[in-house]
Order: C-alpha cells, then sequence, then structure tokens
C-alpha cells in the first residue's frame, strides 16, 4: 500500500495497481496460540506465523454510490 489510496502487487514487472481508493491498510499475524505477533519482533518470528488477518477500508469512487466499505479476512498460509 502506498499510503495516498493505491494497494500494488509487483510480480517480477514493477508495481501494478490491484485496488484504488484504499483509505486504510493492516496486515496483523498470529502464531499457533492466537497471539498476535508485534510487528517490532515480526522479523524474529517469521517461523512462527500461524494466520494472517487483513483489514482494508476502501472508499467508492463512483459518483452514485459513494461510501466506505470495511474488508476483512483471515488466512492461514500453507506449509506450515
Amino acid at each position: 500500500w502506498d499510503g495516498v489510496g493505491t494497494l500494488s502487487r509487483n510480480s517480477g514487472a514493477g508495481a501494478q495497481p490491484v485496488v484504488t481508493g484504499v483509505t486504510a491498510f493492516q496486515l496483523s499475524y498470529y502464531d499457533a496460540t492466537e497471539t498476535l505477533i508485534p510487528s517490532a519482533s515480526l522479523s524474529a518470528s517469521l517461523a512462527n506465523i500461524r494466520r494472517v488477518v487483513i483489514s482494508m477500508t476502501v472508499q467508492s469512487t463512483a459518483a452514485e454510490e459513494r461510501g466506505h466499505f470495511a474488508l476483512n479476512a483471515a488466512v492461514r498460509p500453507r506449509n506450515l
């Protein structure tokens, strides 16, 4: 997320916009006991990640349907 409204993906050919209108974006990482791993110790705890929570708020750009939408998802990475 670039902090100004665009979530991008880089698959090797440079950043490509995926979502525009992003007003908030957060990733939260949890271990096997469902304890939040603080971002300050994330690099030392990569092997302990068992679940990732993705939270995003977007603002519609359609003039007739302006509004904010909260999107939340939890994923469990494979091969852990």
